[in-house]
């Protein structure tokens, strides 16, 4: 097929867009014109390429037009050319008031310069906040359906214990027991020492049932994984902890790797974009090891004692479940547990479920919406601001406009003109914001808000990026409609914007703004009040010249309690000795951390039934 019936075919087959009607009466005569054109034309020139790729577009164009009933204008080939005329100088037309707009904004440097920062702040900081917004709240887990996942959780109402933990005899009851969930997995992470390697490290290693990456939707890019039939100790490495130790050698899954003094086989290698989104939970985990026991003191799985409630459990809703069924039967369940059970009766354990999500973000989510809606606010009064400024340019400009309108222009192009002006301020606002907005983001970062969950996963993406153009465009009509519909009356002269007329419509706009910045000024005040009466609270000790560190030790290599109190005695011992150190103590958790002890206690000669818990934080001396 030569080149000359390719383009003919083409050109049929958008032809072929139009309704059959249209077709049959013009379609042999448009593609006739087009024939004549090139007959006319040297085939390979650029005057045909453009009257040929010009055609093609009317084409479409038209076809469009008439799809959606609107009125057949082409009513011969030959209109098609004049098509192309009318958008030329369609084109023209827009660049000269391009032209003359970039001219009018660059004759006041400083009223532009602060109308575009401006601008340039509320949009950095509404741009900003959304990002957080977006990663922490919009954006869906990377899991599969992660709408059906769902938290259980668990209180300890007698012990006023709101987020309590489960035990493996517990996650082994759900498994039996919850018919609206398709299934269930359990996990939890610990430190533990990595060794064999050049230098021994701590990782943090996430303890999980063989089925939690299967539930989760997350297939191993290297190794079989987390099997059914995986014997107790089988490891699977993240892709940071692959790249940065292992260097990326594949060799390793297979391999063996050294835990608190056990051989473990690496059995797979996870995808480089899993994170783990878990109340309470580190995102970045080191690897993943299927549960052997407690510390080689008992079946992990079967503990039943409130003591070993260590464990937190996700279910995947079944296909027809919700999260009300959910909930109702873990409420029955939690009855059954207590009646059966004099432990969980004495503690009063209620259980719930709530969506993974919300489990999550549910503690920001209020605080996150409120700034978004603040900041917001503060976008209104920069367009109020503008606005203010763009009235005093038209007044400036109104002898320009007067002429303008004298010498024929319409009220439309002029209204058209000052939009236009708005929007060259507003993208120049627009561009700036985004930098700022990814100042802020980059910032943001380097503070590594550890109490903002998925707070990694804040980013300057596309969705935040059309978010800020579309607070630029609807900037331009805020803050430049007022202006263009006041010229848009029945004068445009001077004289015919009255002065009490002109105050009342700024003094509304004074009034706007002042209504609408006491809002996020007033929030800005309790929460520096608030800050600062944080910042003057005595923590109870000296933080000055306090430094810290940790260390983990294996039940298998020291024998507990004694064996790891005399290693910390001998190590407090020695770091005394250290010149320039005053003091060694040990403690866990730090203070003001957020991880707790939690073990029984009693108070004299009482039954087992009648011990309480409460948290508590381990120190020497």
């Amino acid at each position: 097929m030569t080149r000359a019936s390719r383009l003919d075919g083409l050109l049929r087959w958008l032809v072929r867009l139009y309704p059959a009607e249209i077709r049959d009466a013009h379609g042999e005569e448009m593609l006739d014109f087009v024939r004549q054109e090139k007959r006319n034309r040297r085939s390979r020139s650029a005057g045909w390429w453009a009257l040929y790729l010009s055609c093609c577009f009317d084409i479409v164009r038209g076809a469009a037009r008439s799809r959606w009933r609107r009125k057949w204008t082409t009513s011969s080939p030959r209109a098609l050319v004049k098509h192309r005329r009318d958008l030329r100088g369609l084109f023209a037309d827009a660049l000269r008031e391009l032209w003359v707009s970039l001219r009018s904004v660059g004759q006041a440097p400083l009223a532009a310069a602060a109308i575009v920062m401006t601008l340039a702040i509320a949009i950095g900081m509404n741009t900003a906040i959304f990002s957080v917004v977006h990663g922490v709240l919009l954006e869906p887990f990377p899991y599969a359906a992660p709408e059906q996942l769902v938290y259980v959780g668990a209180r300890w109402t007698e012990d006023d214990v709101e987020h309590a933990l489960h035990t493996g005899h517990d996650f082994t009851l759900f498994k039996e027991s919850l018919r609206s969930f398709e299934d269930v997995a359990a996990l939890t992470t610990i430190r533990q020492n990595l060794t064999g390697r050049d230098f021994p490290s701590q990782v943090e290693v996430g303890w999980a049932s063989r089925n939690f990456f299967r539930l989760l939707g997350v297939e191993t890019r290297l190794g079989p994984g987390f099997t059914e039939d995986a014997p107790p100790g089988t490891l699977v490495l993240s892709d940071h902890l692959f790249q940065e130790m292992f260097g990326g050698d594949e060799a390793v899954v297979g391999s063996t790797l050294d835990l608190d003094g056990r051989t473990y086989t690496v059995a797979g290698i996870l995808p480089h974009d899993f994170e783990l989104h878990f109340p309470s939970l580190p995102p970045r985990v080191d690897l993943w090891k299927v549960p052997d026991d407690w510390w080689q003191n008992g079946d992990f799985w079967n503990e039943t004692g409130t003591s070993f409630a260590l464990l937190r459990v996700i279910g995947r809703l079944g296909p027809s479940a919700t999260l009300a069924d959910a909930r109702h039967e873990l409420s029955a369940l939690a009855r059954v547990m207590r009646e059966s059970s004099v432990e969980h009766a004495r503690i009063g354990l209620e259980l719930s479920a709530d969506s993974l999500h919300g489990s999550v973000v549910g503690g920001v989510r209020p605080v996150l919406w409120l700034l978004l809606g603040a900041a917001g606010v503060v976008l209104v009064v920069a367009c109020a601001n503008v606005t203010n400024l763009l009235l005093v340019r038209v007044h400036r400009r109104e002898k320009e406009l007067t002429v303008r309108r004298a010498l024929g222009a319409s009220r439309a192009s002029i209204v058209r003109l000052l939009l236009l002006d708005s929007a060259i301020y507003a993208t120049a606002g627009g561009a700036v914001g985004i930098g700022i907005g990814y100042g802020g983001i980059r910032l943001l970062g380097l503070l590594r808000p550890d109490a903002l969950p998925r707070w990694e996963n804040v980013a300057l993406d596309g969705t935040v990026l059309g978010f800020a153009v579309v607070l630029a465009v609807a900037a331009t009509f805020a803050a430049g409609l007022l202006p263009a519909w006041k010229l848009a009356g029945a004068s445009f002269s001077v004289r015919a914007i009255d002065a009490p007329r002109r105050h009342a419509i700024n003094g509304m706009i004074v009034v706007a703004q002042i209504g609408a910045s006491m809002v996020p000024l007033i929030g800005a005040s309790l929460l520096a009040t608030s800050l600062s009466h944080l910042s003057r609270v005595a923590p109870g000790f000296d933080p000055d010249e306090l430094m810290t560190f940790s260390v983990s030790l294996p039940g298998t290599s020291y024998e507990r309690p004694n064996g790891t109190d005399q290693f910390l005695t001998r190590l407090t011992d020695r770091l005394k000795s250290v010149p320039g150190l005053d003091a060694a103590s040990i403690v866990w958790p730090l203070p003001l951390g957020q991880a707790r002890w939690l073990g029984q206690y009693t108070a004299g000669d009482v039954s087992q039934d009648a011990r309480a818990y409460a948290q508590y934080s381990l120190v020497s001396p």
